[in-house]
């Protein structure tokens, strides 16, 4: 290898270079750092040999077009968590309208801040709660009676009753704001058995489980948001776009 066919001269066995003598030998091997054989140097060694590779025309489109596929996999699995973030529509607890997000539609539609009543009420203390008060009202709006006065009669269910007559249970929650909520809980499993099958709106209160008071933020350890809320705020995100 290191004296070619009828030359006493010493040559590099990788890229088959004149060398001379040892000494340039050495030299130029280090200088080089040869990292693939000729393999015609060596043939029959040619199958175990590491080797340059080599490029036939089409390989340089070929290897675009591997690489343009990759980043479009890439954007496809993107556009997989972002439906994956998607939020299944809910209808309103006190009309049918479906929306992404149901709470600000609440606000909206119907002068009723949903969060801000649960926070506020002292019989609420978990998720639990929240899911039995969603099929209250969804009963109680269903019969037309006040949420309110659900299960017990109060000193205030005979005005309520007058109010609705005299307008409507929509413009009764208007005006009185609080008694979206009934006055008192119930803590039996009743009120846990959807009033509507696959109620979207209980099922975003139980992956976001944001609507109860929340302890303040560390500003050296802040949350991380959930799913649920990532998803949240691309809804609003849309609906905002929508608007202009």
């Amino acid at each position: 290898m290191l004296f070619l066919r009828g030359d006493e001269r010493m040559h590099c066995p990788v890229c088959r270079k004149d060398c001379g003598e040892e000494a340039l030998l050495m030299a130029h091997m280090a200088e080089e750092g040869h990292s693939q054989w000729d393999t015609d140097t060596i043939p029959t060694l040619a199958p175990f040999c590491i080797t340059a590779e080599k490029f036939m025309e089409g390989d340089e489109e070929e290897e675009e077009e591997n690489a343009n596929g990759d980043n479009a996999a890439e954007n496809d699995g993107d556009d997989d968590v972002e439906e994956d973030w998607s939020v299944e529509p809910a209808v309103c607890l006190l009309c049918e309208t479906a929306s992404e997000n149901c709470l600000s539609h609440m606000i909206d539609a119907h002068g009723v801040d949903f969060r801000a009543a649960v926070q506020s009420h002292v019989g609420v203390r978990d998720v639990y709660d929240i899911i039995r008060i969603v099929n209250i009202i969804r009963k109680c709006v269903a019969r037309g009676t006040c949420p309110f006065n659900y299960r017990g009669e109060s000193t205030d269910a005979e005005t309520c009753r007058c109010s609705m007559v005299a307008s409507s249970l929509e413009a009764h929650l208007r005006e009185h704001p609080l008694h979206v909520l009934p006055r008192v809980v119930p803590s039996d499993d009743r009120e846990l058995i959807p009033v509507l099958c696959g109620d979207a709106f209980i099922s975003s209160v139980v992956v976001g489980g944001d609507l109860l008071t929340q302890a303040e933020e560390d500003p050296d350890y802040p949350m991380v948001p959930t799913i649920a809320e990532m998803a949240r705020k691309q809804a609003e995100g849309r609906q905002k776009r929508g608007s202009m």
